[in-house]
């Protein structure tokens, strides 16, 4: 048995200072995604969007961004949401978010979080989607203190020609001298 140890082992360092064992050993790439899904950096949802929300919420518009790395930024009122998203389908998305204020309304915060859950369809041209989100708002010891029902929202893409003008801009004034 003691022979047949130092023989595998003097194979092995062979092997490795010749670099066979490394360069040659077979290579086989992961699928990152099912066959047919749009990989993150390829999926219609990944770019800037306004979301308007359901008349319940508190704020009917925010304004999200779907980074290509499956990083998810939201900004409603006075608060920002930060979160992941994953492409469950060609143009479908789930998102999974967190706001750490649980009062709605700029005059005071409120410790907790408000946890959103969303699944995104984003239509064929791209520049529409449509949402089912809930949220769960929690104090900071873990404590629910609301859930709600499914919500529904729409979403347009944010383009440069879609912001539109924001007005004439104001005729530059000279400097004193």
């Amino acid at each position: 048995m003691r022979r047949f140890a130092v023989l595998l082992s003097a194979v092995v360092v062979v092997l490795l200072s010749s670099g066979i064992v490394i360069s040659r050993l077979p290579v086989a790439a992961q699928e990152a995604t099912p066959t047919g899904m749009a990989t993150m950096a390829s999926h219609p949802v990944v770019g800037s969007w306004r979301w308007t929300n359901d008349p319940q919420d508190p704020f009917p518009y925010t304004y999200a961004i779907f980074h290509d790395d499956g990083t998810y930024q939201e900004v409603g009122g006075h608060d920002t949401a930060i979160g992941v998203w994953q492409p469950t389908g060609e143009r479908t998305a789930e998102i999974a978010s967190v706001f750490q204020d649980i009062n709605p309304f700029s005059d005071a915060y409120e410790p907790g979080t408000l946890t959103v859950r969303a699944t995104v369809e984003v239509n064929e041209a791209g520049d529409a989607a449509t949402a089912t989100y809930s949220g769960e708002v929690r104090e900071p010891d873990g404590a629910l203190v609301f859930q709600s029902g499914q919500l529904e929202a729409t979403l347009t893409r944010l383009t440069v020609a879609s912001l539109g003008s924001q007005g004439t801009p104001v005729a530059a004034t000279p400097l004193a001298q």
